[in-house]
């Protein structure tokens, strides 16, 4: 590389993203059935109703020219306005000033990091969690600690938030009990530390049973989040498309505001385009689209968990999600997953190996396989290929 000596410290602390390379082998290899990328259908898309909205918001010199030039930093101001309405069904009171709109979830947790994190903080996490943030950590310079050893983390190192996803969590597809979320409310109140809840499921469930409350509507109660030490983080990309790049940010005015600032210096602002659109879309109403993006993707559930049945009961148990895109597998049989996954792959299939999920990346003897991409008709084969490898592994 020329002139290494040109580059900066967070230069050398990039890593690639282990799913979007397993991503890049799927397109790239013939006949594989990737349960891997944790993808939203790109069936259920509404392109329809996009290709609708995208036509009002053009329909008039006047409006394109609104539609395509720069827009503010904190976002469109209807658009803020829906998504405290939005956040408001969801138990929430807020107003346009706690309210960022952000380019997707990934943006928001790498604008709350650079606001929160100096070289050398700590970040406590769950003991599996969200490798994307996991990058941005690392890249950050933060040091990154499990919550199930916070005592130990907590010494040596100034801890600036916890990151947590409540709802159908990447990668286990678990929900935080009621309980589990007052008693890391209560870490954050105790430790002074800030609470950074990633909440991009939450709409994907498939049980009619009620979630618990958000970690800031708990904060918070009926009071603004200016009261609070939560930062939430929602997304439209699971259940409009990931391609508008429109997630949020809910939290304190003040820290509104330094992100927005913080923003300005990156990307200037979200996209006009995109955010008319999803204006559009939200006036409409996509309850109805919600509904049925949820009984899709029930049903690529209950397909997997049919075949994990079939194929991998004497290798493996598993959870059974009541919503998001994931089921956890653990082998009962010892293997690590990650060492599996290249004779995996020459069988045909894919997974992501618990290891990508741990924040110290040790050997694991879980495996994520993903329903959202993947039609019934192939999940079956998927988990046959996956015993077969299991098998042939066993017999080795």
């Amino acid at each position: 590389m020329p002139h290494p000596n040109l580059l900066s410290r967070l230069s050398t602390r990039l890593a690639p993203s282990g799913i979007r390379k397993l991503e890049q082998l799927a397109q790239d290899t013939p006949g594989l059935i990737s349960l891997g990328p944790g993808q939203p259908d790109g069936t259920l898309f509404p392109s329809t109703e996009i290709f609708s909205a995208l036509s009002v918001v053009l329909d008039s010199p006047d409006a394109a020219a609104r539609a395509l030039q720069y827009g503010q930093s904190q976002g469109n101001p209807e658009l803020l306005a829906l998504l405290a309405q939005h956040m408001l069904k969801r138990g929430v009171t807020c107003n346009a000033s706690n309210i960022l709109i952000t380019a997707g979830a990934q943006q928001a947790i790498d604008l709350i990091t650079q606001l929160l994190i100096d070289d050398g903080d700590a970040v406590l996490v769950q003991p599996n969690t969200y490798p994307g943030a996991l990058q941005v950590f690392r890249a950050r310079g933060a040091r990154v600690a499990s919550l199930a050893d916070r005592d130990d983390a907590m010494q040596g190192g100034n801890t600036k938030f916890i990151y947590a996803m409540t709802d159908f969590q990447n990668p286990t597809g678990e929900i935080l009990s009621a309980d589990e979320r007052a008693t890391l409310l209560a870490t954050a109140r105790q430790r002074g530390t800030f609470l950074v809840e990633d909440s991009p499921y939450r709409e994907i469930r498939f049980s009619e049973r009620e979630l618990p409350p958000t970690l800031l509507e708990m904060d918070c109660g009926n009071a603004s989040p200016d009261t609070g030490r939560t930062l939430f983080i929602g997304s439209f990309s699971k259940i409009i498309a990931p391609g508008l790049r429109i997630g949020w940010i809910v939290g304190p005015a003040n820290l509104i505001s330094l992100l927005t600032l913080l923003r300005q210096g990156g990307d200037l602002q979200p996209g006009t385009l995109s955010q008319e659109i999803v204006v559009n879309l939200l006036k409409r109403g996509i309850d109805g689209h919600v509904a049925r993006v949820q009984e899709r993707y029930q049903a690529r559930r209950d397909a997997m968990l049919d075949a994990l049945q079939t194929h991998l009961a004497p290798y493996a148990t598993w959870n059974a999600p009541e919503g998001g895109f994931f089921v956890w597998v653990t082998l009962s049989v010892p293997i690590d997953a990650r060492e599996l996954l290249n004779k995996a792959i020459e069988n045909g299939v894919a997974y992501v190996p618990g290891s990508e999920f741990h924040h110290d990346a040790h050997g694991s003897p879980n495996l994520r396989l993903s329903f959202s991409s993947t039609d019934p008709q192939f999940m079956d084969e998927a988990i046959r290929r996956l015993a077969d490898t299991i098998a042939a592994e066993l017999k080795a």
